[in-house]
């Protein structure tokens, strides 16, 4: 019986992360006019480590973004081991975003935030313009099924160690960053046999 109900399928449905595709978050896009202030951002505003083995560890996401930077030399594991945070906000739901405070020098702070565009654009100190060129380029990343976050920051004279989410408003606009799960190889020639057989996928 199982074998004649699959045999009558015209449709299949599958789950997609693992399965479509690899598992793995990659970036393959960057838009900004800033971009060794944005790699900054990458490597500090994230929670992924290094284990034991040289693997990263963490949020997909969040990995992906070191991984960037590490293929391309931008950093080094020894940037990954030595990062201090003078505060953080992690990380929820609600405000679809995260935020960590480091130390540059005596009297000088700087406030990265990390998250999606529409929990972002309205604390952006920018006209409307500005904002809606910002759309823009989010939309143009999403339409190729990119996940995109966006990122900001601000600098500070003093900080005296209290995380208000304050912190996260009035921020400078500082880029978008585009992220895909690759498909796996064999998928594209599934997909072909799936149609070829009138089944729709």
């Amino acid at each position: 019986h199982a074998c004649e109900t699959i045999g009558a399928a015209t449709v299949i449905c599958s789950d997609k992360t693992g399965t479509l595709t690899q598992n793995k978050m990659t970036v393959v896009q960057l838009a900004t006019d800033d971009e060794e202030l944005l790699m900054q951002a990458l490597l500090t505003c994230n929670d992924s480590v290094l284990d034991g083995s040289g693997n990263l560890v963490g949020d997909p996401t969040e990995t992906a973004l070191l991984d960037y930077l590490l293929k391309n030399d931008l950093i080094t594991e020894t940037d990954i081991h030595s990062r201090q945070r003078a505060g953080e906000i992690p990380f929820d739901s609600e405000r679809k975003k995260s935020t960590v405070i480091v130390k540059l020098e005596e009297n000088a702070y700087r406030v990265f935030v990390k998250g999606a565009l529409d929990g972002m654009l309205d604390t952006f100190v920018l006209s409307e313009e500005g904002k809606e060129s910002i759309r823009k380029e989010n939309e143009a990343m999403a339409v190729r099924a990119l996940r995109v976050l966006a990122f900001g920051y601000k600098d500070l004279e003093t900080y005296e160690g209290s995380v208000e989410l304050g912190l996260e408003d009035e921020i400078r606009y500082l880029g978008l960053v585009g992220m895909i799960d690759p498909p796996r190889e064999e998928v594209k020639e599934a997909i072909r046999v799936c149609k070829e057989a009138s089944i729709t996928p």
